[in-house]
């Protein structure tokens, strides 16, 4: 969806990326330093809500991006090259860093935060197989959906409520 917004070109596929593997290390770095001195039963507490809290973040997401296209016509400012090509300047690769960072980072962090409290769930023995099986498969389940001809099929944004349903299912499973 962000390609849609700004291109498809090697910049836009990196600002993408960058945002979201920063997101995953930062909510997994942050969730981690976090658990470590915590009781078990805050612990599950707080992975519960950061389902919920991801369920919410993917459908702000999905509602977000269509509203971002006049701010991704806004910045875009190109420039001449001294040989008449005309390119990106720094400031539009910037506001498209930028935005890519808004709109990706948090949903990415939360998702590396459940990811590194689900973890440590697993081998502390504090979930049982089935508290973490299911997040796992809702996951599995929600990488199948990518695919082109069931994304035209269904659309985009039944697809992510989809998620995000998957999400909450989790976190009511988790507290169960």
């Amino acid at each position: 969806a962000f390609a849609l917004l700004f291109g498809q070109s090697t910049l836009t596929s990196t600002f993408s990326t960058l945002a979201r593997i920063a997101g995953l290390l930062l909510g997994s770095f942050m969730a981690g330093r976090w658990a470590t001195p915590r009781p078990v039963p805050e612990r599950v507490r707080v992975l519960a809500r950061l389902f919920a809290a991801l369920g919410a973040a993917i459908i702000a997401t999905s509602l977000l991006l269509p509203t971002l296209g006049p701010l991704a016509g806004a910045s875009a400012w190109y420039v001449a090259s001294p040989d008449g090509v005309f390119t990106l300047s720094v400031s539009a690769l910037v506001a498209q860093a930028a935005i890519a960072a808004l709109v990706f980072v948090l949903p990415a962090a939360l998702f590396g935060g459940v990811t590194a409290l689900l973890t440590r769930a697993l081998h502390g023995g504090i979930l049982d197989r089935a508290g973490v099986m299911a997040p796992l498969l809702g996951a599995s389940f929600g990488a199948l959906l990518l695919d082109p001809a069931i994304i035209a099929g269904f659309g985009l944004f039944a697809l992510e409520s989809l998620g995000a349903l998957l999400c909450l299912v989790s976190a009511l499973i988790v507290l169960r």
